[in-house]
């Protein structure tokens, strides 16, 4: 970061670079991250709309793609969901639930 910041030969740009870095790095440390618990909920959630497949679903998805973002997990399991509407309205509830937790 300091290296880039280095490259700014504005020393105040440089210096607000940073500032903005470490907030960024800061609010994303503090992001959900995919836990036992978030994984859990995102089954129960996707049952409702393709019933018990969801598990293997989850399982295959995950064990495809192990550093998935909560958010890339819910738009990746909605394009299971036939219907565009019920997927729509699966990522709608997750959002819902998640700004919950």
């Amino acid at each position: 970061m300091e290296k880039l910041a280095a490259e700014i030969p504005d020393s105040k740009k440089a210096e607000e670079f940073i500032t903005i870095l470490e907030k960024s790095a800061a609010k994303a440390s503090h992001s959900k991250a995919l836990n036992p618990e978030l994984i859990a909920l995102y089954q129960q959630e996707l049952t409702n709309y393709i019933g018990p497949l969801s598990d293997f679903v989850i399982k295959d998805t995950l064990a495809k793609n192990p550093q998935m973002s909560p958010q890339q997990l819910m738009e990746k399991l909605a394009t299971e969901i036939p219907d565009s509407r019920q997927a729509k309205k699966f990522k709608s509830t997750l959002k819902t639930l998640l700004r919950r937790i």
